[in-house]
Parts: C-alpha cells; sequence; structure tokens
C-alpha cells in the first residue's frame, strides 16, 4: 500500500485532495496554490491530546508537503 493517493477532487473543480494513508489526515487544495489554499482534515477525528500528538501531525504534514513538492511539484505549486 502506498503511503499517500493523490487524486483530483469530485466536488472542486480545479482541486486535488492528497491523503496520508497511514497517519489519516487528508489535504486539499487548489492546483497550483498549495501554500495558500490548503485546508486540511484528520480522517480519525481525535482532538490533540498532547504536545507529542501535536509534533508528529505537524511532522506528517511536512512530510505530506515534501513529497508532493518531490514527486508532484507542477500541480502542487503551478
Amino acid at each position: 500500500m502506498n503511503k499517500y493517493k493523490l487524486e483530483k477532487s469530485k466536488e472542486q473543480q480545479g482541486w486535488w485532495v492528497v491523503t496520508d494513508t497511514i497517519n489519516m489526515i487528508v489535504i486539499k487544495f487548489q492546483e497550483g496554490k498549495f501554500n495558500d489554499t490548503q485546508k486540511v482534515t484528520l480522517l480519525n477525528g481525535d482532538d490533540v491530546a498532547s504536545m507529542e500528538d501535536a509534533m508528529k501531525q505537524v511532522k506528517a504534514l511536512r512530510e505530506m508537503a515534501d513529497w508532493l513538492a518531490e514527486n508532484h511539484y507542477k500541480i502542487a505549486m503551478g
């Protein structure tokens, strides 16, 4: 199973959805405007219970952004 899944949004034209299938995080963003339009959703619905949890989520988000930049730069940044 791949850790990340990238697909076009079925709800908004010109938007993309990247999913971290391990950490259960989704980021929706407008094509070419990742930094300005990203919307994050935690699929497990958990609240951040500790600073350690928050740091794990921040790390997972950074890794997702790095993966997009390395593998799908034109989609994310234009």
